[in-house]
């Protein structure tokens, strides 16, 4: 992890990057260049959130999405995209929903942890996509897709895809974001790409004509690792000490009684807090690292 860091050169908190450095060493044993699938999800409707923004426009009760959410908080074990789902549908405006889909802390978390509730800008980002999108006639639902092709795709998950194929000389292609091809795909009716309970809906019609059902409509597994098992395991005290021993750089602007409180709530699984521990600890050690 403390090499992957130094490759990216900065604190990316998603957990496919493990995998991800193990696969591009692989492959550059035996050639130079890949094609990857990056860019099969955003433009194509392929999140959850999308149906989310769908269910809004069809139940757009703010007041009673916000009291389920505040409701929710005493559910410790409901699952987290359920959560963030519904604090989604509690915002009325389209930029908060567009934050609180992609937040892995929420306000309440944020004021917890630093004290302070802001986010970094990011909303004021989003409110600038979508007054660019303004004179556009588009769902709310594709409105969400585009802004993720510019933001959570650019300035995540092909960043790192690219550095941490570059560590190892490797170069790393993504035809499904060919400029030609996303422009086609945009254009498409938002019918074509997702519906309630249905996803990436073109897509699938498309390879049906060279795979089997079993493979086309599986269920998404996305390209996960155990970090929870490790974090509670194998890596427990290690990971601890990164995050908690005095001294730690982080901790200047993190609250440390609040971080133990998530941790041992993670140990606990009184939520799983995986995803959320594995930001903070990419956070430290690339502090560390400064």
């Amino acid at each position: 992890l403390p090499d992957i860091v130094r490759s990216v050169e900065e604190p990316l908190g998603t957990t496919s990057i493990m995998p991800m450095w193990y696969l591009v060493k692989c492959a550059s044993q035996d050639v130079t260049v890949v094609l990857t699938g990056q860019g099969t999800d955003e433009p194509w409707g392929g999140y959850r959130r999308y149906q989310v923004e769908m269910v809004r426009r069809l139940m757009p009760w703010c007041r009673f999405w916000r009291v389920l959410s505040v409701a929710s908080r005493g559910f410790g074990n409901m699952p987290e995209v359920l959560e963030r789902g519904v604090r989604t549908l509690a915002q009325r405006n389209m930029a908060d929903r567009a934050l609180e889909a992609c937040a892995l802390f929420p306000l309440s978390e944020r004021e917890m942890l630093t004290g302070g509730g802001g986010d970094g800008g990011a909303s004021d980002i989003m409110a600038g996509w979508l007054d660019w999108l303004r004179e556009v006639d588009l769902a709310p639902a594709e409105r969400m897709m585009r802004m993720d092709a510019r933001m959570n795709l650019a300035d995540d998950l092909l960043l790192y895809g690219d550095k941490i194929s570059m560590a190892v000389s490797l170069e790393a292609r993504v035809p499904m974001l060919d400029i030609e091809l996303v422009n086609f795909v945009e254009s498409l009716p938002l019918s074509y790409r997702v519906a309630l309970r249905r996803a990436k809906i073109v897509h699938k019609r498309m390879a049906e004509s060279y795979l089997p059902a079993r493979i086309v409509h599986r269920k998404k597994k996305g390209f996960q690792v155990p970090f929870g098992d490790w974090s509670r395991g194998i890596w427990k005290d290690w990971v601890a000490e990164k995050l908690l021993d005095a001294g730690q750089p982080h901790l200047g602007f993190i609250r440390r009684d609040s971080l133990e409180k998530m941790w041992q709530q993670h140990l606990q699984k009184q939520p799983d807090r995986s995803r959320q521990i594995f930001a903070l600890l990419m956070l430290a050690l690339w502090w560390d690292q400064q």
